[in-house]
């Protein structure tokens, strides 16, 4: 089980696919940036990096939130809605690689009533 199992953090990996997605999402409303263009500038793209850290853990407790970048790149501001299912969505195969998921599958295959297992 071990060698399926990602050793990179899945929180960074979280932040990294929602950071993909809203710039992608930018790119498709400014059309004429190059991505090259957007990624050169390192100061807006940890701006954008924290923001989405910040709305991935509002996710945990709200259904959305609106990732809010202001001048994202040549002083163009961009506002992106996030619902969790979107979230989700985004990092569907992330939550497919954690341990929570590979215990719950060896749990179903295993044929075992969850109430009579002892988790003392």
């Amino acid at each position: 089980m071990k060698a399926a199992i990602s050793g990179r953090c899945a929180g960074q990996e979280f932040d990294e696919a929602l950071v993909t997605e809203v710039k992608a999402q930018f790119l498709r409303k400014n059309p004429g940036i190059p991505f090259e263009e957007l990624e050169k500038d390192a100061r807006p793209m940890r701006r954008l990096q924290i923001e989405c850290e910040r709305v991935k853990e509002q996710l945990s407790f709200a259904q959305s939130e609106v990732v809010v970048m202001d001048s994202l790149y040549a002083r163009k501001d961009f506002d992106f809605p996030v619902s969790r299912a979107q979230f989700e969505q985004l990092n569907e195969s992330s939550f497919n690689a954690t341990p929570c998921f590979f215990l719950q599958k060896i749990h179903m295959l295993s044929g075992i009533c969850k109430t009579k297992v002892n988790y003392y």
